[in-house]
């Protein structure tokens, strides 16, 4: 578990790729409330985005969404 109190250039940053939004937000709100910064995509589109942007320490990714196999994304 990590402290809530750790700087944020320290904090670890995890992406979440999930296309049910109740699901997501959960874990979201789980992770967070142990300090970790989380990033949603619902879409792998938006998860490649973000990857251009963010460089997550963990991709948590859903293997069925609506616009690609999540696998095929992570390769």
């Amino acid at each position: 578990r990590m402290s809530n109190s750790s700087p944020d250039h320290f904090r670890f940053i995890i992406l979440i790729i999930e296309d049910d939004p109740d699901f997501a937000a959960l874990l979201q709100d789980i992770l967070e409330s142990n300090g970790y910064e989380v990033h949603l995509a619902a879409k792998a589109e938006a998860a490649l985005h973000f990857l251009n942007i963010i460089s997550p320490h963990l991709i948590i990714s859903d293997l069925y969404l609506p616009d690609m196999y999540g696998l095929e994304l992570l390769k």
